[in-house]
């Protein structure tokens, strides 16, 4: 379970001359279809799922994604900044089963509803649109995630997380985004 691969390899059997970005959204249609047909997978799985979701994301965008999240982080953990608007998007933003796997734009809808910062509040707003407009080109959401996942999500743990779901290699302050102003943000959030 989890593909309709006879449907996905079929339409990329008709037309080999598909663009990678073509094949991406053709991929996420095909995963949408099968789990919008088969809840029954997504709800039996351990533990059981409120849904599924897929994106395909333009890899060459991830560094202004980071930069923006940075600029975010940032503005949260500033002196007089907003950390209770974002520890309340954080407690309301659409989880996922991993430890601390929140949707990123629904976390940044939710932040920019809550601050009172007008800055945080465009940054969220920003970071939005660009996840929206710029990097996720094509995305799937049944179930309880309709609607609110929108393609990419992000590490804001809860108290006590912690970064130990990344595993004995290493967490979360190991990794590039973990080195920027969101890991110290992600170290905030889980205090």
């Amino acid at each position: 379970a989890g593909n309709d691969y006879a449907a996905l390899f079929g339409a990329l059997s008709a037309r080999p001359g598909m663009s990678a970005g073509e094949l991406a959204s053709l991929m996420v249609d095909v995963y949408g279809a099968f789990y919008t047909a088969r809840p029954d997978v997504y709800k039996k799985a351990a533990p059981p799922l409120g849904g599924a979701t897929l994106s395909a994301v333009k890899a060459s965008e991830m560094e202004g994604l980071a930069a923006r999240l940075d600029s975010f982080a940032s503005l949260a953990l500033a002196e007089g900044g907003d950390l209770a608007a974002v520890k309340a998007a954080r407690d309301e933003a659409l989880r996922f089963n991993a430890a601390g796997s929140v949707d990123l734009y629904d976390f940044m809808r939710q932040t920019a509803r809550r601050t009172r910062d007008p800055a945080l509040a465009a940054k969220a707003k920003e970071i939005g649109q660009y996840l929206a407009g710029t990097l996720v080109t094509a995305n799937a959401a049944v179930g309880s995630y309709a609607g609110r996942a929108r393609g990419l999500s992000v590490y804001v743990p809860s108290p006590g997380q912690g970064s130990a779901w990344f595993g004995p290699t290493g967490g979360f302050e190991d990794l590039r985004l973990g080195k920027t102003a969101w890991g110290a943000l992600a170290s905030a959030l889980a205090k």
